[in-house]
Parts: C-alpha cells; sequence; structure tokens
C-alpha cells in the first residue's frame, strides 16, 4: 500500500507545489479580507466617538444658555466658539423674543459637528432670584 501511494505522488510531480500555492493565495485573501473588516469596524467606532462627544458639546452650549438666561431673561449675547478642550467648541445663536426664547447651539469636536435646536419659555422670577425656564421643544439636527 505505501508502494502504490509513494508511486502515486511520484507521478504528480508538481502538482503540491500548485495546491500548496492556492491554499496559500485563498488563506491570504481571507486574512487581507478579515483585517479590513477590523479597520473599517475601528473607522466606524471613532466616528461614532467623535459625533457623539460634538452631541455633548452642543448639549453644554445649551445647558450654559439655560443657566445664563435663568440669571437675565433678557440675556440674547449667546456664545461664539467656547473651548471646552483641545478639539471640542461650541457656539450659541439665541433669539430672545420673550417669554419665548430659541437656542441654536453646534458642538464640535475633532472636526464633526452637532447642531441642537431647543424652544424655551420663561416665566417668573422665582424667590432664589433666578427665573424659571421650561423647555418646550429639544431637537438634535
Amino acid at each position: 500500500m505505501t508502494k502504490y501511494l509513494y508511486n502515486i505522488i511520484q507521478n504528480e510531480q508538481g502538482s503540491f507545489l500548485i495546491m500548496t500555492t492556492f491554499a496559500l493565495g485563498l488563506f491570504s485573501t481571507l486574512a487581507i479580507g478579515f483585517l479590513l473588516l477590523a479597520t473599517t469596524d475601528l473607522r466606524i467606532s471613532s466616528l461614532d466617538a467623535w459625533t457623539r462627544q460634538a452631541e455633548y458639546v452642543a448639549k453644554a452650549g445649551i445647558h450654559e444658555s439655560i443657566y445664563q438666561l435663568s440669571l437675565d431673561k433678557n440675556w440674547d449675547e449667546g456664545f461664539t466658539d467656547v473651548v471646552l478642550s483641545s478639539n471640542q467648541t461650541y457656539s450659541v445663536t439665541v433669539t430672545n423674543s420673550s417669554p419665548t426664547i430659541t437656542l441654536i447651539s453646534s458642538g464640535t469636536a475633532n472636526g464633526y459637528s452637532k447642531t441642537i435646536e431647543a424652544n424655551l419659555s420663561i416665566s417668573e422670577l422665582k424667590s432664589n432670584g433666578k427665573y424659571r425656564i421650561r423647555v418646550n421643544t429639544w431637537e438634535l439636527q
């Protein structure tokens, strides 16, 4: 039996090399495909992280504006390029037609941006010297 197998192997000279080369090419193609999938997944994850950070930065602008309005119901200055860290900034525009106010906050993180629009209403002055503010709508754009 071993002599029979030995004769088969001897008669097919070079076929083992061709099969090995084909298998190596197939496995290399699969490995490259898996690497491309992994790097694409990393890019998508980092895009999602920076987009979320931009949203949080825009929310910070809204919250700071609400605080300013709680102190002065006629406040309408807004903010321009407030820096939270080296790659995070926000800008807020205020349309104050009391008692209804519209805030539009744009947050940027590492080149990605998100915008939030909030419509507010202001009511009476509370006993602590701050105005009561109600958020009517909050929309992520």
